[in-house]
């Protein structure tokens, strides 16, 4: 195992620096290559799935609700579309992941329990019945379900589901599991909680909406699309402004740990004034319904999930070549701001992109992020890093 600590360096409210070097990472400049979606038509874009950069530049990106998968041209051209809603050959009653395999593209079906291989050109190639066993006993049970990442040796890493009254429990987490061709159990790679067991009810009168609290700080578990094992990112829960840290581990299939890395940072207070400019966005959504922003407020407040410190970092994202981008605090600015990391854990650079945009996918200076509208229609965004 590799650990190793980055410690300060006056880069924001994160130290960034290399203590060897003691020089903190580059600021990277990104370009915008081109924007795809619209809300109807040849380009119209469902809600977004997994994306990913295949080796020659193509972008895939899986569209859940219609059961279907699109390719557009490294230039962002609508290039074929494959599959459709169903259980025959090439069908898929859902899609639960899409990833890469050489050079075929797969994609999971937990409905189906099987895994559908695809070639380059999306034509059918072979069709795998593989998932993880249904596990536990009442009142915490998991749902089967289809690989998210198929490694080289033919096992697969799989995320077994929680039934939706489950998700509720105080101590919800599912496991990441290594399986067999078979569906045994090989390993426990790590827990986590699930995104939707943290959703907070907010009622006012008649009126009800559900919010997912903004400021989470539970393990983030990141999946490597390379196949070359996952990252856990350790958030612990800070009780001062006094310098502390965040590790990002990186474990291989086996569950070997490749590396630890611990960055320092000076916990933010989490203030009034970026709990509004977070939550102002969605302000007159939740009036349609009903719903006013003290109200939210006073709900995640009683639920205790407004934190007395920003969490540090916010979202990661795991890239085709065995980096690693982490966004960092959310201070309700107009713009976030990145750290990237190579294979080896090392931070590699900064940057910063308009917080519409979420990074999804990444490939050398490639990277492609999804951007939401005010009527929350989701556009596939081209970026390129430059020095």
């Amino acid at each position: 195992m590799l650990a190793k600590s980055w410690f300060p360096g006056a880069c924001f409210a994160l130290a960034l620096a290399n203590n060897a070097a003691g020089q903190a990472p580059p600021s990277l400049q990104i370009a915008t290559d081109f924007r795809f979606g619209a809300v109807d038509g040849p380009q119209a874009l469902t809600h977004v799935g997994n994306v990913l950069i295949a080796k020659d530049g193509s972008i895939i990106i899986a569209q859940p609700l219609e059961r279907l998968v699109k390719i557009l041209s490294p230039a962002g051209a609508l290039h074929r579309r494959f599959g459709r809603h169903g259980r025959g050959p090439g069908e898929f009653e859902s899609i639960s992941a899409i990833g890469l395999k050489g050079d075929s593209i797969f994609v999971s079906d937990s409905e189906l329990r099987r895994v559908t291989i695809f070639d380059p050109a999306g034509a059918l190639a072979k069709v795998l019945n593989i998932a993880s066993p249904m596990l536990g006993t009442p009142p915490r049970i998991y749902f089967a379900t289809a690989p998210e990442v198929l490694f080289d040796d033919g096992s697969a890493l799989v995320k077994p589901e929680l039934p939706p009254a489950h998700l509720v429990l105080p101590d919800a987490s599912v496991p990441f599991l290594r399986i067999s061709p078979e569906g045994l159990i090989l390993d426990t790679l790590a827990w986590a909680k699930p995104a939707a067991s943290t959703y907070v009810p907010v009622i006012s009168g008649a009126s009800r909406v559900f919010v997912q609290p903004p400021f989470p700080d539970d393990d983030i578990v990141v999946l490597c699309p390379d196949a070359s094992g996952l990252v856990l990112i350790r958030r612990p829960v800070p009780t001062s402004t006094q310098a502390t840290t965040f590790v990002v581990m990186k474990k291989a299939p086996d569950g070997r740990v490749l590396y630890e890395t611990r960055i320092s940072y000076t916990p933010i207070p989490l203030t009034d004034d970026i709990i509004q400019g977070v939550l102002g966005p969605n302000a007159a959504k939740w009036l349609e319904r009903g719903v006013s922003t003290d109200d939210v407020k006073q709900a995640l407040r009683r639920a205790s999930h407004l934190p007395r410190y920003l969490p540090p970092v916010t979202e990661a994202l795991a890239t085709h070549d065995g980096g690693l981008w982490i966004r960092l605090e959310n201070v309700a600015a107009e713009m976030t701001r990145w750290l990237g990391f190579d294979a080896a854990g090392h931070p590699v650079g900064t940057l910063t992109a308009a917080r519409a945009l979420s990074i999804r996918a990444a490939r050398g200076s490639r990277l492609i992020a999804v951007e939401r509208d005010t009527l929350d229609v989701e556009y596939i965004v081209g970026l390129r890093i430059g020095s």
